[in-house]
């Protein structure tokens, strides 16, 4: 029985823009020159970016449309098989027109050239799939060697300008803090290493100092303003920790804390792994408050205060630097 046309009409339906899709297809993985239209074989090394997740991506864009064109290249190997039976049924039949016949010729034709096309995209995708996998092992190779490369040595931080806080005050403090003295509105101590309070607060602006003088500008403005300002007017005002001392007349009265009435023991929660611990037992109401801590007076603590260097550590570093700064008991005990 002659084969009519109907017999491949669900076939070319299926099949109608195969040759349409395989020539975009190979328009697109036609590589071009930067700046012109004309294909560009040459063949590149792959160079590392840094961006090894965008790599792995590409990878599996090139695999998939490799994937892709080895079944449009499977598709038009069935396509030719099918147009041949359809041609040579053509050809047989008596009853078919020369023009028809010439039609399933040409169909026959065109499949064959779309084969190919679609041979060609097989090899370019591979291609890319090659390049794509070099170039991840080139990323993943580039980081690999600056995760294996070892740390750049910290830069030995600068030394302190000051050795210690005495030199600091008399160097530098006394020198910058030439005001008008008038007893009833500014009060200053030669001993002021007799005062706990300005013990604390003269290292406070020193450690400062040495961690904000490497800081770019205006850092060294905003320490005057913040820390040195600040803290001198406080210890210098006539009712501060100098209230009783009197550099003119050279008195000197070193200052004890105020008393106070410890609370009944329990009432606040212990933090276990604090440097100051309570006493085991309460201490007996309306003691001193400088004597709960260690049994000694604040005032016979100051004999013995240890003032180290804030350059040992990292008093240098350009920004946080204050957190590296050896820390030290003041004549309060309280380490910092």
């Amino acid at each position: 029985m002659p084969i009519s046309d109907d017999d491949f009409e669900g076939y070319e339906d299926a099949y109608g823009g195969f040759d349409a899709v395989v020539s975009d297809q190979l328009a697109a993985t036609e590589p071009r020159s930067e700046g012109s239209g004309a294909p560009d074989r040459r063949a590149t090394a792959a160079l590392p970016t840094g961006d090894v997740m965008g790599a792995r991506d590409a990878l599996e864009k090139a695999r998939d449309a490799h994937e892709a064109a080895q079944d449009a290249l499977a598709d038009a190997e069935g396509r030719i098989a099918v147009l041949e039976i359809k041609a040579e049924a053509i050809e047989a039949d008596d009853e078919r027109e020369p023009w028809q016949k010439a039609a399933a010729r040409e169909d026959l034709a065109k499949a064959r050239r779309a084969f190919r096309r679609a041979g060609t995209l097989v090899e370019r995708t591979e291609q890319k799939l090659a390049a794509a996998g070099e170039q991840l092992d080139a990323e993943e190779q580039a980081l690999g060697a600056v995760m294996a490369a070892p740390a750049e040595a910290d830069p030995k931080p600068e030394p302190p300008r000051f050795a210690t806080v005495e030199l600091f005050v008399e160097k530098f403090v006394l020198p910058n803090w030439i005001h008008k003295y008038v007893a009833n509105r500014v009060h200053w101590c030669a001993q002021w290493w007799e005062h706990a309070e300005a013990i604390t607060r003269l290292e406070a602006i020193w450690e400062a100092f040495e961690v904000m003088r490497l800081q770019p500008a205006p850092s060294f403005s905003t320490w005057m303003r913040d820390h040195f300002d600040t803290h001198m007017r406080t210890l210098t005002d006539p009712e501060g920790v100098f209230f009783d001392c009197d550099v003119k007349t050279g008195q000197h009265t070193p200052n004890k804390p105020w008393q106070l009435t410890p609370a009944p023991h329990g009432m606040f929660a212990v933090m276990e792994a604090a440097q100051i611990q309570p006493p085991t037992s309460n201490p007996a109401a309306g003691a001193p408050a400088d004597s709960i801590a260690d049994g000694r007076s604040v005032v016979s603590q100051a004999s013995d205060i240890k003032t180290t260097s804030p350059a040992g550590a990292a008093a240098a570093a350009p920004a946080g630097a204050g957190a590296n700064i050896t820390k030290r008991t003041t004549t309060s005990g309280v380490s910092r």
